[in-house]
């Protein structure tokens, strides 16, 4: 038997094993588009149909009305139903912004839901360019479509059946917003990295990633509570002076008050001090000190009552002068994952997406999903309040 005929039959046994796998796990996210709200409008060039059950009716202006119903989902002109999925031949407009797929509707808090349900690479083609800026270097759009993809399979895994949707759209999860014309580097990097994840011991990884770690990133033990030998933190040579600083400050007056909601009252402020670091330089305790007492306030508790807007990072320093608590810091996120900064620069240095996902995800492997004989997300217990008090960006 000839060399060639050997390697075509072992191309068209790695086709055939992938329709299987694809038919196994058929790679459809479910993603609520939880930053609109009815009424919706659902329009397209052609085709525009709707299905509900036994019923299919076809928009004779390629444009649908929804909103909310007394008993379900309004159909302008053609009805109430419990479920509406409606889809095209072409891209779909849903209030604005284009889609891929199928868009179905449910009831959902008293009103209408609309969720995109979509291929998976469409979708991470979709996240790319809200989490990353899409002229960035290749290899880091690459790094990005591998932790999106990951993260998203993973969600998508440990949903149960009967729940509605996997992901939303905003930061709780990752931003998707739908299609982005012209977008030829993200496209590339999707299409480059098709199939690939991110995964430890045979499981899915959620791939956490944030905007700038600052020098060094951080390890979940720290920010979440639980030591994942994966996210353990690691020295980042790459963000450099990409690092993000920012600065804010407050009135003593109000700083008291902000200490006053979590139970932490002192009194008139008269000094504040770190205290307390971990070896990525973040502020594990922080001291305030007033006419009333002192406190020692955890630092991802100190966080949330500034605000993570203001307090970006828990990479900062602070100072007391005669009206203000000033803080001062660098980085932005939680710090856990991929600093996306930090793979811009070693993209920039010729380094691979490989490397940079070695180097934040360590000891994790990368493989193709639709290979993999098991299917199982990577499971283990976070705080999600205190997780949801950070974004990805």
């Amino acid at each position: 038997m000839g060399t060639q005929t050997i390697r075509r039959r072992h191309i068209i046994r790695g086709a055939a094993f992938l329709i299987i796998c694809a038919a196994l796990f058929p790679a459809e996210i479910r993603v609520l588009m939880s930053d609109m709200k009815a009424p919706f409008s659902v329009k397209s060039e052609s085709g525009l149909s709707a299905e509900s059950g036994a019923h299919v009716f076809i928009a004779s202006n390629n444009e649908f009305r929804i909103d909310a119903g007394r008993d379900g989902v309004s159909v302008s002109g053609y009805g109430i139903y419990r479920q509406v999925d409606i889809s095209s031949a072409a891209v779909i407009r849903l209030n604005g912004i284009s889609l891929n797929g199928t868009v179905r509707f449910i009831p959902h808090n008293g009103s209408v839901a609309a969720i995109a349900v979509l291929d998976l690479e469409e979708y991470v083609r979709g996240v790319l360019p809200y989490e990353m800026q899409q002229d960035w270097p290749l290899e880091a759009l690459k790094a990005q479509a591998l932790t999106a993809r990951s993260y998203a399979l993973h969600h998508m895994l440990l949903k149960k059946k009967d729940t509605p949707y996997d992901v939303d759209n905003t930061t709780k999860y990752q931003v998707y917003r739908g299609i982005v014309p012209g977008a030829s580097n993200v496209n590339a990097a999707v299409a480059e990295t098709e199939g690939e994840v991110i995964i430890y011991r045979g499981h899915i990884i959620p791939a956490y990633f944030h905007a700038s770690c600052g020098g060094y990133t951080e390890s979940t033990y720290r920010i979440f509570g639980v030591d994942i030998p994966y996210l353990r933190g690691c020295p980042c040579y790459y963000c450099g002076t990409n690092a993000r600083h920012w600065s804010f400050a407050v009135t003593k007056d109000e700083f008291a008050a902000k200490l006053a909601q979590a139970a932490v009252r002192v009194g008139a402020i008269h000094r504040v001090a770190v205290i307390e670091r971990n070896r990525s330089g973040r502020v594990d305790a922080f001291l305030a000190a007033g006419d009333a007492g002192s406190k020692k306030i955890n630092g991802g508790e100190l966080r949330k009552l500034m605000g993570a807007g203001r307090m970006q990072s828990l990479a900062f320093d602070v100072k007391l002068d005669e009206t203000h608590v000033r803080f001062s810091g660098t980085g932005n996120g939680h710090g856990v994952g991929m600093c996306q900064w930090g793979a811009y620069g070693m993209a920039l240095a010729g380094l691979s997406y490989k490397d940079v996902v070695f180097l934040y995800y360590k000891t994790a492997e990368i493989h193709d999903y639709r290979i993999l004989r098991t299917l199982e997300p990577d499971i283990w217990k976070i705080n999600e309040t205190y997780l949801n008090s950070f974004t990805s960006h």
